[in-house]
């Protein structure tokens, strides 16, 4: 049986992503027997015609889209991925009559739903390694689809709940080769980092995330070893940076120092190391001398609010003595840190508000700090649930076309002005919305031009310096 995956996102800003889940569909399938190409739609200027081209070369029995993000997650300026996709779509119903199979981390926030608007028969949910390749197993055996444990019919009654296969154990699971798939070179020529995961799972339950409906949240640990060698291959395929991509990075802390010391051990040396998803309760002094040995060169800290109430609200699972505990250690880390604020949850107030500002001003002038408004409300979340409870969302929303919430007692422009008087350095202050600006790219690939080490985000305050200058 032939198979087609198609990695299917486009989005290059704010840095260009390699299509993790996607290989890792393809090496499963491929290990199981199967014929299998990825078409990599990221650099493509023609994707309907890249798409219509690969179809009619390999003729696929069966075609995979592989779809990362529903929207940009941008509040102020939304912008849905799925008419792109849906474009995809017709471009193998054009050139196939292959079962086209949805997947992906989108897919599995409202997996019935995106199915409907796409056209498609089939999804799978979750993890898919093993639920991909028993539903191609199934449909070569002529077998129900439906019985396989992470496929969903689109056809199913509303009321079958859609469940995700059982999560893998990482060591079960094939050892990824990213370069067998894709073009690491232009991923290289990019400055994008190789993603690397050191776990999968996770134990909190933050109201308003979607990463337990992928994942589960049990934490599943790879071997350090792995970690390593998946390190090294990123050297040795040209990349300059290697990140961190698990849902939380530090926990448990046992295992990610243990990570990071094999690291140590075997990265190429001048290899930037990241993560953007630093929890805040992970940063103990033993963790951050670990991560220094690793050569961590940037972190991300997920700290979403200086306030006690909101933190509370969206069961962040740690305190805002817990991000000053954070940020006393943090100052002995030898990276650049980005503090990521998300405001507007429920809870908030312009007390809270005020309280995160101060959080604000007693960070390092070094420091970086990222700003998003408003949660994005995906279905089956604790925060769904509440709204629909409180009559904020209808119940039969499907929350495919992107819905934020943003508190009733303070607004945008109002955070915006508090964040403004305040004494924490402006340029230092980026959006989500920057992020997604039109000029992104140039700026990219000027940094990389003037040899500045990824990710670019290090250089914030001089970006925001001469966008100023230039009112750009």
């Amino acid at each position: 049986m032939k198979v087609l995956i198609i990695a299917t996102n486009r989005e290059r800003s704010p840095q260009t992503l390699i299509p993790l889940g996607a290989c890792c569909i393809a090496s499963a399938a491929e290990v199981a027997g199967y014929d299998v190409r990825l078409l990599d739609l990221c650099f493509s200027r023609q994707p309907v015609a890249d798409v219509e081209r690969a179809v009619r070369k390999m003729r696929p029995d069966i075609i995979g889209l592989s779809v990362r993000n529903l929207d940009n997650c941008d509040s102020m300026r939304p912008r849905s991925y799925l008419p792109e996709i849906k474009q995809v779509v017709a471009a193998c119903r054009k050139c196939s009559e292959a079962e086209i199979v949805l997947g992906g981390s989108a897919i599995s926030q409202s997996p019935r739903e995106i199915a409907r608007y796409l056209g498609c028969r089939i999804s799978v949910m979750g993890e898919g390694e093993v639920s991909f390749v028993g539903l191609l197993r199934a449909i070569e055996r002529g077998e129900d689809p439906a019985r396989v444990q992470g496929v969903l019919m689109t056809d199913d009654l509303p009321d079958v709940a859609p469940h995700a296969s059982s999560p893998a154990a990482p060591g079960a699971l094939p050892e990824l080769d990213l370069g067998r798939w894709v073009d690491l070179r232009r991923y290289a020529a990019c400055d994008a980092s190789m993603p690397i995961q050191t776990k999968r799972g996770c134990e909190f339950h933050c109201s308003y995330c979607t990463y337990p409906l992928l994942e589960g949240h049990i934490f599943r640990l790879y071997d350090p070893d792995q970690v390593s060698r998946q390190a090294t291959a990123a050297g040795i395929a040209g990349m300059r940076g290697i990140e961190f991509v698990d849902s939380i990075f530090g926990l448990p802390q046992d295992h990610a120092i243990a990570c990071c010391d094999s690291v140590a051990r075997t990265l190429p040396r001048g290899m930037a190391v990241t993560c953007l998803d630093l929890n805040p309760r992970a940063c103990t002094p033993e963790l951050i001398d670990a991560m220094n040995s690793a050569g961590f060169t940037t972190v991300g800290v997920t700290a979403e609010s200086g306030s006690d109430v909101v933190l509370e609200s969206m069961n962040k699972g740690f305190s805002s003595d817990d991000l000053r505990t954070a940020e006393r250690n943090l100052r002995s880390l030898h990276a650049a840190k980005m503090w990521v604020f998300m405001f507007g949850a429920p809870g908030e107030t312009e007390q809270t508000v005020r309280e995160t500002v101060n959080f604000m001003e007693s960070l390092p002038r070094t420091d970086l700090v990222m700003i998003t408004h408003g949660v994005r409300v995906y279905p089956r979340t604790a925060l769904r649930h509440r709204l629909v409870s409180e009559g904020l969302i209808d119940p039969q929303d499907d929350l495919v076309d992107p819905k934020f919430y943003y508190s009733p007692h303070v607004t945008p422009d109002r955070v915006n002005r508090m964040i403004a008087v305040s004494s924490f350095p402006a340029n230092n202050i980026a959006t989500v919305t920057d992020c997604g600006h039109q000029l992104a790219p140039m700026l990219q690939r000027a940094a990389s031009a003037l040899g500045m080490t990824p990710p670019y985000w290090r250089g914030l305050p001089a970006i925001n310096k001469a966008r100023r200058i230039l009112r750009v």
